[in-house]
């Protein structure tokens, strides 16, 4: 008797992907041109494309900043990493005020980490994001039910295209 093939299963491709470091392999093209879902991990670099990480310290940031951060990303979150990050984050805080939600009448701006999520959904990867806390889960969950344009994902592009792939952990480009 000739087994059933499950129609629930889906293939997958896990995919070490940062919205920053453009496609040019079309992994994600292939992909989606055979039906197989693209998941990607590191998708905010270790932290890096959370704007928490600031090189000269806490006192010119938010209370949730972090100067630099401690253990193994401490090799490769350095200060000159950050700082050539930082044109992008900033503009991940711009666009982010572009997707503003009023909740209980407080306005309230999407994160660069949100926008960093929401690239990844708008360039047809599902990205895993790291979280630690509720807060971060329900951070995370704030990147969906809305989508970056066109021009906003161009931008973003752009910016992101000057930045020099660096050494992720363990052995990660990024």
């Amino acid at each position: 008797k000739k087994k059933k093939k499950n129609s629930k299963m889906k293939n997958f491709c896990f995919k070490n992907f940062k919205p920053f470091q453009p496609e040019t392999n079309d992994v994600i093209a292939a992909c989606q041109a055979n039906g197989v879902s693209v998941v990607a991990y590191t998708p905010l670099a270790q932290g890096l494309l959370t704007g928490k990480y600031h090189p000269e310290g806490d006192e010119k940031n938010s209370s949730s900043s972090v100067a630099l951060p401690g253990g193994p990303r401490a090799a490769t979150i350095t200060p000159a990493r950050i700082a050539e990050v930082a044109p992008l984050v900033s503009l991940m805080r711009i666009v982010g005020k572009n997707h503003t939600e009023e909740k209980n009448g407080e306005s309230t701006s999407k994160t660069p980490a949100q926008v960093a999520l929401n690239w990844c959904l708008s360039k047809g990867a599902m990205p895993i994001a790291g979280v630690k806390s509720a807060r971060q889960a329900t951070s995370a969950a704030g990147s969906m039910g809305w989508r970056l344009n066109k021009d906003e994902i161009e931008e973003l592009d752009a910016v992101s295209g000057r930045i020099t792939p660096g050494l992720g952990f363990p052995t990660e480009s990024w």
